[in-house]
C-alpha cells in the first residue's frame, strides 16, 4: 500500500510560485514523504496537512494526504480530500484516479467506474485512467469491455507493460491461456529478469501441458534466484510431469539441499520416486518427511499409493498366469492392497487427498474382490 501511495504522490506535480511560504510547504511535503516511507502515517498526515495550511494551492499535498488517509483506512477523510482536490484542480487526473482506487479497494465498482469516466471526459488519453477502467471491468467479469480499454492503452503506448500483463491475466482468467503467451513473451523482451512474469508464463505452459517450455522458464528463474528452493521445487515438479525423472530428481534434491527442513520437498521427492517406480526409496523419503511433519496427510496418501502400486504389479503377474504355484503372488497382492486401503482410509476425509483416496479405495476393493474369487478357485 505504501509503495502505491508513493507512486501516486511522486507523479503528482505541484504548482511552483516563488515564495518563502511555498518553500516551507515543500519542506513539510518532503517530511511527509519520508514519514510515509517509514510507515509513520500520523506524522505523514500531520506534515501534509501543514503543507496545505501554508500553501492551499499545493495540489501534490492534497493527493498525498488523501492517499495517506486511505492507507490508514480513514476513508471518509480520504474521500473528502480527493473531492476537494477535484474541485480546486479539475484539470488534473490524479484526484479522479485516487478516488477511483479508493472505491475499487472497497469493491464499489460502479463508483470507481464513475470516477474514471469523469476523469476521461477531461483527459481522454490518460493511460492510468484507461488502464484503471479496464481493471474495474475485469473485476466485474466484463472481459470484452476490459479488453477494449486495455487495447486503447496499448494503442496510445505500445510499451505499456502493465496493460500487456493485464491482457494476459484476462485471457488466463477466461480459460484461454494460449492467447496469453504472446503478451507475456512481449513483456519478457523488455523485462527479461522479471521473475513474476516468467513464473506466470511457466504456469500458462503448464496449463497447456507444454512442460518443456514451462521447465525452460523455471530453469531461467533458478539462474536469477539460485538460492531459492521454491523455484527448484517447481522445476522438479515440471520435469516429473514431463516424465523427465532424472532431471526432476536433480532439481528436487537441490531444493532439499537449500531447505532441508522442508517436509514438502521430501514428500515431492517421494512422489517422484513412486512415479519412477522406485518404491523402496519413496518409502524412505515418506518416512523422513513424516519425521519433520508428523501426521501429515500427504504421508498416508503416499504410503497408500506405494502399496497400491506394489499390489498392482503382483496382481498383473497373477492375472498373466493363474495357477496354484503362483498363489504366493496372489497373496502378496492381497496383502499390499489391504495395506493400501488402510492408509487411504486414514485420509479419506482429507480436503486435499480425500477424493483421490476414495477413488483408490474403490480400485483396491475391486482388485481384492477379484483376487479373493481366484483364491477360492486356485489356492485352496
Amino acid at each position: 500500500m505504501v509503495l502505491c501511495i508513493l507512486a501516486l504522490v511522486s507523479t503528482a506535480q505541484a504548482q511552483d510560485p516563488d515564495s518563502a511560504e511555498v518553500e516551507e510547504a515543500k519542506q513539510y511535503y518532503s517530511f511527509g514523504q519520508e514519514y510515509l516511507r517509514q510507515k509513520n502515517f500520523d506524522k505523514a498526515i500531520e506534515s501534509f496537512d501543514k503543507a496545505i495550511g501554508i500553501w492551499p494551492g499545493y495540489f501534490s499535498a492534497y493527493i498525498a494526504l488523501a492517499a495517506t488517509y486511505t492507507a490508514v483506512s480513514f476513508i471518509a477523510d480520504a474521500e473528502s480530500t480527493y473531492a476537494t482536490a477535484k474541485r480546486l484542480f479539475p484539470d488534473s487526473s490524479k484526484a479522479y484516479e485516487g478516488l477511483a482506487i479508493l472505491y475499487l479497494d472497497r469493491k464499489d465498482y460502479q463508483a470507481a467506474i464513475l470516477q474514471y469516466n469523469e476523469g476521461l471526459q477531461r483527459h481522454p488519453d490518460e493511460l492510468k485512467l484507461l488502464y484503471g477502467l479496464g481493471y474495474v471491468y475485469m473485476q466485474e467479469k466484463e472481459y470484452n469491455t476490459a479488453l477494449e480499454y486495455y487495447n486503447r492503452v496499448l494503442a496510445l503506448d505500445p510499451e505499456y507493460l502493465e496493460a500487456m500483463v493485464a491482457i494476459a491475466d484476462l485471457y488466463i482468467e477466461k480459460g484461454v491461456s494460449e492467447s496469453a503467451t504472446g503478451y507475456l513473451l512481449d513483456v519478457l523482451k523488455k523485462r527479461p529478469d522479471n521473475i513474476m512474469i516468467r513464473e506466470k508464463l511457466a504456469n500458462v505452459y503448464i496449463d497447456l501441458k507444454d512442460y518443456k517450455k514451462a521447465a525452460g522458464q523455471y530453469a531461467h528463474i533458478t539462474t536469477l534466484e539460485p538460492e531459492n528452493y521454491y523455484y527448484f521445487l517447481q522445476l522438479g515438479l515440471v520435469y516429473k510431469w514431463d516424465k523427465k525423472f532424472a532431471r526432476a530428481d536433480t532439481a528436487l534434491k537441490k531444493a532439499h539441499k537449500l531447505k532441508p527442513e522442508s517436509a514438502e520437498v521430501l514428500f515431492q521427492i517421494a512422489d517422484l520416486y513412486i512415479s519412477w517406480g522406485k518404491y523402496g526409496a519413496a518409502e524412505d523419503y515418506v518416512k523422513d518427511a513424516l519425521a519433520l511433519s508428523p501426521g501429515n496427510a500427504y504421508g498416508d496418501y503416499l504410503y497408500g499409493d506405494i502399496y497400491l502400486r506394489r499390489g498392482y504389479s503382483y496382481y498383473v503377474a497373477w492375472m498373466k498366469e493363474k495357477k496354484k504355484a503362483n498363489c504366493p503372488k496372489l497373496n502378496t497382492a492381497l496383502s499390499y492392497f489391504n495395506t493400501a486401503v488402510s492408509y487411504f482410509n486414514k485420509v479419506a476425509s482429507d480436503p486435499t487427498f480425500g477424493s483421490y483416496s476414495r477413488q483408490n479405495i474403490g480400485s483396491c476393493n475391486k482388485y481384492i474382490a477379484t483376487l479373493n474369487e481366484d483364491k477360492w478357485f486356485y489356492c485352496k
